[in-house]
C-alpha cells in the first residue's frame, strides 16, 4: 500500500491584515471534509492519506476554500513523499528520530 505524506502551505496575498487564521481554517477544515488525516502546526499542515488521486482533490478543495474568501492572489507550497516499500504513518516517521 504504502503511505503519501504531504507538507503542505496556503499563503493568501493581498489580504490586508497579517492574520491568516480564517484562511487556514477553511483550507483545513476543507482537507479534513475530503477524509484525509491533517496535522496543522505552526509553520505547515501535514497531511497523510494513501492516494495521490485523493491528495490532489484534497489540495484543490483546500485551495478552493481559501480563495471562496475572497481572495485574489494565494501561494501554494507542496512537498510529498510517497513511500512504497513500507507502511509508516507520519508519528511512526516521527518518533523514528527521537
Amino acid at each position: 500500500m504504502g503511505y503519501i505524506h504531504a507538507e503542505f502551505s496556503i499563503v493568501p496575498i493581498g489580504t490586508g491584515s497579517t492574520s491568516l487564521s480564517k484562511y487556514i481554517t477553511a483550507a483545513v477544515n476543507a482537507l479534513k471534509a475530503k477524509g484525509l488525516r491533517c496535522e496543522v502546526t505552526g509553520m505547515c499542515t501535514l497531511i497523510e492519506c494513501d492516494n495521490m488521486d485523493a491528495l490532489f482533490d484534497a489540495l484543490k478543495a483546500a485551495k478552493d476554500a481559501v480563495l471562496a474568501l475572497g481572495v485574489k492572489r494565494i501561494e501554494l507550497i507542496i512537498r510529498i513523499d510517497e513511500r512504497l516499500d513500507k507502511d509508516k504513518s507520519l508519528d511512526e516517521k516521527a518518533k523514528a528520530v527521537v
